[in-house]
């Protein structure tokens, strides 16, 4: 009787032990949303941050990507940051702006000077500011500013090769006074439609042209429909990587640290891709019948700088800060 009651006991402590080990080795799941569909370059980004960052910590860390605004739009995705039910998310600097005004001037037209101008805007003092002034106000920490949109060029149905072109133009505009009123600027009529109706608006002809980054213009087919792409490049905008902070208090320093460094490689990644891109849509467009016409970007320049005190109010009237931008080396 007593041996069978030793070999169950041993049983017992076997089994334990190996559900202990086994907890003990279960790897910590970190939840991030994004806006990114599958297999876009910002989505291969977010998939290297997961490989980076199962790889340094020995996958004692899973991150488990929700893309494609599966869990809710970016506000809503903001708020599951903020209140903790996701952990980490890519949010783009028009949300931030929801909350602190000043990400808003990351919209303005032709504020970079180029890429390089970009980034070092976003990895300066600017951003630690504006990440500072978020995580006071949202308690939510940025880890890095320095996610690519892409660069935003003019698709139209007729050509646009000096900026006089775009007078009376009828051209499809995000919801966003700032696009609007750049627009306007540059002499275009702007017209506000869902993103959704695009293709349709430039196919009936309800607008004559539209903008975006070429990648988003390729995947949703709206050079079928309008066969004219001036590289205009009056837009660059960024997606911050966030986490919440209640959350991020709880981590080991070392863990922290493998967060902080695999986000900015992941977006320097997902930049590369970006930019490796731009040339292979463009070579796929053209081989649709698709003319690509480069332009002085200066004299667009020069016209959507008056849209600036129209709209300063929209980032907090702050045109100091529009100068700092400008003036970033």
């Amino acid at each position: 009787m007593r041996t069978a009651l030793g070999i169950v006991c041993s049983f017992l402590v076997l089994f334990l032990s190996g559900e202990m080990a086994h907890a003990q080795t279960k790897p910590m799941v970190i939840r991030l949303t994004a806006l990114s569909p599958i297999g876009h370059p910002v989505h291969q980004g977010l998939v290297r941050f997961a490989e980076l960052v199962a790889e340094r910590t020995k996958k004692q860390v899973e991150i488990q990507l929700f893309p494609a605004s599966q869990l809710g739009d970016q506000p809503t995705q903001m708020n599951m940051v903020k209140i903790g039910s996701v952990e980490m998310g890519l949010i783009g600097s028009g949300i931030l702006g929801m909350v602190v005004r000043e990400y808003n001037v990351d919209a303005v037209m032709y504020i970079y000077r180029d890429r390089d101008h970009m980034q070092k805007v976003w990895r300066g003092p600017i951003a630690r500011e504006l990440g500072d002034k978020f995580l006071a106000t949202q308690g939510v920490r940025t880890l890095n500013s320095i996610w690519e949109v892409g660069i935003r060029h003019v698709l139209a149905k007729k050509p646009v090769r000096r900026v006089e072109d775009l007078n009376g133009l009828k051209i499809r505009s995000p919801e966003s006074a700032l696009f609007f009123e750049g627009l306007k600027a540059l002499g275009a009529r702007p017209t506000t439609i869902a993103f959704a109706e695009v293709y349709t608006a430039l196919q009936l002809g309800t607008v004559d042209a539209m903008e975006c980054p070429l990648d988003w213009i390729y995947t949703s087919r709206f050079h079928e429909v309008a066969k004219y792409l001036t590289l205009t490049a009056h837009m660059n905008n960024i997606h911050s990587l966030l986490v919440n902070e209640k959350f991020w208090q709880t981590l080991s320093p070392d863990i922290q640290k493998v967060l902080t460094e695999a986000g900015l490689e992941a977006g320097e990644y997902a930049n590369l891709q970006i930019k490796n891109s731009e040339a292979d849509y463009q070579k796929k467009m053209e081989q649709a019948g698709v003319t690509f016409i480069s332009v002085d970007t200066a004299a667009f320049q020069k016209k959507a700088e008056e849209a600036i005190p129209k709209v300063a109010h929209i980032w907090g009237g702050d045109m100091k800060l529009a100068e700092r931008v400008k003036n970033t080396q």
